[in-house]
């Protein structure tokens, strides 16, 4: 069988992840795989109905055989296929939202613009009490929690608020909640168990990311700097995080088209 074939039967899963950002874009793809799985399954339908095991069948011939079905199934479904995965587009493209919204040549997701748009307020207040600027902020914000999706919460339904992953060290005396998290010592990623505080309201976890830098005299040489560059790299030189790529993941934010677009629009 060749590697094609493997690679197609075994890409469902990246298929889906791509299909949760653009839905129609990967809609006909979807389909094709859903026609070919579906020939896989009449061919081995087929087989299972025709009059048993010869004298030569074992598991390995049967492996094989199974092997030989699979790529079989995706020759059956190139081209124009069986028409099954033509049907599925048309009968499925009017529950499909549109991929996304666009603001002037950048494509902008509407989870990303309500996540800043939520935010902005809050980043402002921040940034003119630290003398920074609001655009390092938000990347923050948006590289601690996947442009908001990996918020944690302390029980199903109920936020920490904690958009800045800033743990909860001696020093803090509210709310904490342990949760798994991905620490570099030495050049070397290990996941532990740390605590990270938590947060009634978004506000508030606004206010104690500008006490966090304003009472740590480390990050002395993060205040001020208006530039969102230099923020970044300031802000890792400062230790605030493990990742090496730390400052180099915040930059890439600054500069993607979708933050620039976004930021443009408000």
């Amino acid at each position: 069988m060749s590697s094609a074939a493997y690679v197609d039967f075994n890409s469902l899963t990246h298929l889906r992840t791509q299909a949760e950002h653009s839905p129609r874009s990967s809609l006909k793809e979807v389909a094709r795989q859903f026609e070919s799985l579906f020939a896989h399954m009449l061919l081995k339908n087929v087989r299972s109905a025709s009059l048993g095991d010869t004298l030569f069948d074992s598991k390995q011939s049967k492996f094989f055989r199974d092997m030989y079905d699979q790529q079989m199934s995706m020759e059956l479904t190139k081209g124009r296929g069986l028409g099954l995965a033509d049907t599925l587009v048309k009968q499925l493209e009017q529950y499909v939202p549109p991929d996304q919204t666009k603001i002037g040549s950048a494509s902008i997701s509407e989870s990303k613009k309500s996540f800043l748009n939520q935010l902005l307020p809050m980043a402002k207040r921040a940034a003119a009490k630290l003398g920074v600027s609001e655009q390092g902020i938000l990347a923050q914000a948006a590289l601690e929690t996947g442009w908001g999706k990996r918020v944690f919460e302390v029980r199903p339904g109920i936020s920490s608020h904690n958009v800045f992953g800033i743990k909860a060290d001696p020093s803090w005396k509210g709310d904490k909640l342990a949760v798994k998290t991905l620490e570099v010592v030495d050049g070397n990623p290990h996941q532990v168990f740390a605590p990270f505080r938590v947060y009634s309201t978004l506000e508030n976890a606004f206010q104690d990311y500008v006490l966090f830098l304003t009472k740590n005299p480390r990050y002395n040489d993060v205040l001020g700097e208006k530039d969102p560059a230099a923020f970044a790299e300031k802000i890792q030189n400062a230790g605030y995080a493990t990742d090496p790529d730390y400052s180099r993941k915040l930059i890439s934010i600054l500069n993607s088209a979708d933050f620039k677009g976004l930021l443009k629009d408000f």
